[in-house]
């Protein structure tokens, strides 16, 4: 297994469905949802319309940042 495939299967942990994620394209943070063939889908937070991330696009927020957030 590279380093490519590490990075991406801690990714893939880090954004399980509960967690809050920044989507850099859109500046916008949501929680996971679920993941739908090549996308992560993200719901604001306290709910509202999901959208579709790229996953190169989303990163999980700290505990520290989503706390501040709540």
């Amino acid at each position: 297994m590279d380093s490519e495939q590490v990075l991406m299967m801690c990714d893939d942990m880090a954004l399980k469905p509960g967690v809050l994620a920044l989507d850099m394209q859109r500046g916008k943070v949501g929680e996971v949802m679920d993941h739908w063939g090549a996308h992560i889908q993200l719901r604001p937070k306290g709910g509202g319309r999901e959208w579709d991330a790229h996953p190169d696009e989303v990163r999980p927020l700290g505990d520290d940042i989503a706390d501040g957030e709540a």
